[in-house]
């Protein structure tokens, strides 16, 4: 019954998985075609690269284990970094004070990295931004906080933002967290807001809907 129960989990998380996959690598390609029909090399290019760095982030995800969310976000730093230099971006990332998180499955990892990579992905778009910081540290009731602050142009009305920040909500409420996008006077601040153990059940991935933040 064990070894049924420990099959069943693995398919399902497979299953999860590759629905994530197909979801976020076949819109990458769609745009691919449309900008190949347009004959816009330096389009394709950059589409092309995120496309490749989804693949990457699924893949990487598949071997993350329970407790080891400080080594997948340590996995994204290390990809987003020469990223950010070709840029001209200056990253200050620091992990040092993440309390550990316990329950993290691949999907609890990978819809983390999404929710991280989205709001570095933002700060570059609608900043332009120089700085980006990322740091961990203490949540609300033992929990833990994963913090993303920009210098660029602030966030206007994102509650009714595009489909990327939508997504970034939904990721939260299955973390079984909370999301906060909050705009400063010199930037922007997406705070992450995880429990100290995330819940298997939550890991599912959900359709596009309505989402709180706190």
């Amino acid at each position: 019954e064990r070894n049924e129960s420990a099959h069943r989990v693995r398919s399902e998380e497979r299953h999860r998985l590759t629905v994530d996959l197909h979801d976020g690598l076949s819109g990458h390609l769609a745009s691919i075609i449309a900008l190949a029909e347009r004959e816009r090399s330096t389009g394709i290019e950059h589409t092309a690269r995120e496309a490749l760095d989804d693949l990457r982030l699924v893949i990487h995800s598949l071997d993350i284990g329970d407790r080891e969310l400080a080594a997948a976000l340590s996995g994204l730093r290390e990809r987003l970094e020469p990223r950010l230099k070709r840029l001209g971006v200056d990253l200050q990332w620091s992990m040092a004070h993440l309390p550990e998180v316990s329950g993290v499955t691949p999907t609890h990892a990978l819809n983390v990295l999404r929710i991280v990579q989205e709001a570095v992905t933002n700060a570059l778009r609608h900043g332009p931004a120089s700085r980006i910081a990322v740091r961990g540290g203490a949540g609300p009731q033992g929990g833990a906080l994963i913090v993303i602050e920009n210098d660029g142009a602030p966030y206007v009305n994102t509650a009714a933002g595009g489909a990327g920040v939508r997504n970034m909500g939904r990721r939260a409420v299955l973390l079984g967290g909370a999301l906060q996008i909050e705009a400063l006077p010199g930037g922007t601040r997406v705070a992450l807001a995880l429990p100290p153990r995330l819940d298997a059940g939550r890991a599912s991935p959900a359709p596009s809907g309505p989402w709180a933040s706190s």
